[in-house]
């Protein structure tokens, strides 16, 4: 219980804490630059897409990743920047990180979208009305850990020390090798046939 008290306060929290925040600042900007859906209104309470306008939706989509792997991979490399913080605890904060800031970003462009596509209540046959296409698929949200888990393992491929240059020792328990035979004065080393 202690070590959880520990990491609560400790550095890992402050990755996560500082993700969400730039998540909200990639959020507000993915809402604004994503286009709306324009639809037909064929009856009072739905309408269908216009030809072309379902195409949004894959915009939309290909948007957020491109944003939330860009956020994966600033997260990534900032949270390498710490070397003391180096291992699997990291990691771990990284991917959580990066998996909460995915929602965040999506729940803020989301909600950005709403109040920049407002449809009006009462509906009329054969109006075309503008409405925020959405994040369409929840698989996007994967982006983001995706990228960062990527960027995370070529920095430790390419990292030359043992303990990934955090100070700590990489402790290797080796059992201690037998002494090397002796051969007396004189004597040829025996081989076998």
């Amino acid at each position: 219980m202690r070590r959880l008290r520990e990491f609560a306060r400790g550095p890992h929290v402050t990755i996560v804490g500082w993700t969400v925040v730039a998540s909200i600042v990639v959020g507000v900007v993915w809402g604004l630059v994503v286009p709306g859906e324009q639809l037909l209104v064929v009856a009072p309470d739905g309408g269908i897409p216009l030809t072309a306008e379902s195409m949004h939706r894959f915009d939309a989509a290909a948007m957020f990743a491109c944003f939330t792997a860009g956020l994966g991979a600033v997260v990534a490399v900032a949270a390498w920047t710490r070397a003391s913080l180096r291992g699997p605890a990291l990691v771990g904060s990284v991917l959580l990180a990066c998996v909460l800031g995915a929602v965040v970003v999506a729940a803020v462009g989301d909600l950005v979208g709403v109040v920049r596509f407002q449809v009006p209540d009462v509906l009329t046959e054969g109006e075309i009305v503008t409405r925020g296409t959405g994040l369409g698929t929840p698989l996007v949200l994967l982006f983001a850990p995706l990228v960062a888990s990527i960027a995370l393992a070529v920095a430790a491929v390419l990292n030359a020390h043992d303990d990934l240059g955090s100070g700590r020792s990489a402790t290797i328990s080796r059992s201690p090798r037998p002494p090397a035979p002796t051969i007396p004065e004189g004597e040829a080393p025996r081989t076998r046939p």
